[in-house]
């Protein structure tokens, strides 16, 4: 493993770890201001001097109830996301070796380019806090340039690379924006179509994945989402290391309470 791809797997895991702590600390925060406004209503209560402030303070507190019941239903249930996806590779150098001596070539340096994909997932929401989900992946359009240093000439290869796994997602909130945090395991298969007369490389092994994000209720029953992970591949597949940011709509069959 190159130098190159040591630092950015590490920018990769300190990025992840940030994107872990904020929404944590923004809830802990939100906990404590929440406990500072309903001590400050107590000491408020204490202080009404008459009937007619207490009446008005019944009256205000009524019409905060009945704003926050507009979030009335359960979050367990069924649910059906469809997604799109942004992924720049983060072991490149290794994944320029491959394709290299896949297309049979001498001394090269490359490039590898980011790819858009698709994919989609069924999950079901246990708990308020906790859901688990089948997820299918593909980036279907992993560009390699490479040089070859000997003749001067360029090549392009293209890679392939499918995910299917099963997450855990823990939600840190409750109400319309849901902050999260997943990890998954599963299967992941690639194919390395090179440049040239060199044959197809077709490899597959274990992934793991590791990820924050946030889920947002339009209405009750749809919901946009955005997410950030790692996909640490291992075995045949282990040169296909990515960051991944997923945006997509989810639709959700949930019972009310």
């Amino acid at each position: 493993m190159s130098q190159r791809t040591r630092m950015r797997r590490i920018a990769v895991w300190l990025a992840l770890a940030l994107a872990l702590w904020l929404p944590l600390a923004a809830a802990a925060a939100d906990s404590g201001d929440s406990d500072d406004d309903e001590q400050a209503d107590v000491h408020a209560d204490k202080g009404s001097a008459s009937k007619s402030d207490a009446k008005d303070a019944d009256e205000e507190e009524g019409g905060e109830a009945e704003k926050s019941s507009d979030w009335t239903i359960t979050h367990k249930g069924l649910y059906l996301i469809g997604q799109g996806s942004y992924s720049f590779m983060t072991a490149d150098s290794d994944l320029e070796d491959k394709a290299r001596d896949a297309s049979e070539l001498g001394s090269t340096n490359g490039h590898v380019e980011d790819s858009w994909g698709y994919g989609g997932r069924i999950g079901y929401r246990f708990l308020d806090w906790l859901a688990v989900e089948a997820q299918a992946k593909v980036l279907n359009s992993i560009k390699i340039k490479l040089h070859d240093q000997a003749n001067g000439t360029d090549s392009r290869s293209k890679a392939t690379f499918f995910t299917a796994m099963a997450n855990a997602k823990g939600y840190l909130m409750t109400e319309r924006f849901q902050p999260y945090v997943l990890g998954g395991a599963g299967y992941g298969y690639a194919v390395l179509d090179p440049s040239g007369e060199g044959s197809k490389d077709k490899s597959g092994g274990f992934v793991a994945q590791f990820g924050v994000g946030a889920d947002y209720y339009v209405t009750d029953n749809l919901g946009l989402m955005t997410e950030l992970s790692y996909v640490w591949p291992s075995g045949g597949v282990n040169d296909y290391d990515n960051v991944t940011i997923s945006f997509g709509a989810m639709l959700r069959f949930y019972g009310e309470k």
